[in-house]
């Protein structure tokens, strides 16, 4: 757990850099300034939670095991939206340190939620042709994630790659790709991320991981939902 250790220490240190520094810039801004900023402010988190919250581009651009953390911007967004708050109400003291409060501990919850909960209690059984069976009803990843090392002659189990992927109530993309880089650290091997159509993910020369899910306006029989988690808007 050193590489979340450490992204959370950074998003820590960035997001009070980024509330000390935006405290000082607004200190002699009047009250409509602050409020007009804190409005932007809140619009380009929304536009962010939309478009590039977790998006696959992450991975170009911080390539880490601890993506999961630090490909998280919410609460650098929250940081300056405090020193904003800590500004406009600098004559309510009372209230500034409660808002301003309730930001901190919102920031911290986003950060740390990927953690909380547990792994569940998982089996070892492979078949004959060398596929980790899934023995849980979250664990499709990291059984997936051990299948596909071992292919490419990494020992993995489903329980260590749950583990390593985060995997609590299911498994994220970026809690995948820190497992996989992590089992991958020392390695000839490495962790790529890429995209497609059908036909040019059908041109991979090696055996992959697919992410797939329905539309989020998706009708579908309702036995897919209720017997096998094909929730519309929610990828497996």
């Amino acid at each position: 757990m050193t590489d979340i250790y450490l992204g959370l220490a950074l998003i820590a240190a960035v997001s009070l850099a980024l509330f000390l520094g935006s405290a000082r810039l607004v200190r002699a801004w009047p009250n409509w300034a602050c409020d007009l900023a804190a409005l932007g402010i809140v619009v380009a988190m929304l536009l962010y939670i939309q478009f590039a919250w977790y998006g696959v581009w992450l991975v170009d651009w911080l390539p880490f095991s601890n993506l999961i953390v630090i490909g998280n911007w919410l609460p650098l967004f929250g940081a300056v939206l405090a020193a904003f708050v800590w500004q406009r109400l600098r004559d309510d003291g009372g209230r500034r340190r409660l808002v301003v409060g309730a930001l901190a501990a919102t920031a911290v919850y986003a950060s740390v939620h990927p953690l909380l909960g547990h792994t569940p209690e998982c089996q070892d059984q492979w078949t004959k042709d060398g596929v980790c069976l899934q023995s849980t009803r979250y664990t499709c990843t990291a059984a997936a994630a051990a299948t596909l090392l071992k292919t490419h002659g990494i020992d993995a189990t489903e329980r260590e790659l749950a583990d390593l992927c985060l995997t609590r109530d299911g498994t994220t993309w970026l809690g995948l790709y820190r497992g996989l880089k992590q089992k991958t650290r020392g390695t000839e091997w490495d962790v790529r991320v890429v995209s497609g159509s059908i036909d040019e993910l059908g041109h991979l020369e090696r055996p992959a991981i697919l992410r797939v899910g329905l539309e989020t306006d998706s009708s579908v029989d309702s036995t897919y939902q209720t017997e096998y988690g094909w929730i519309p808007g929610v990828a497996h």
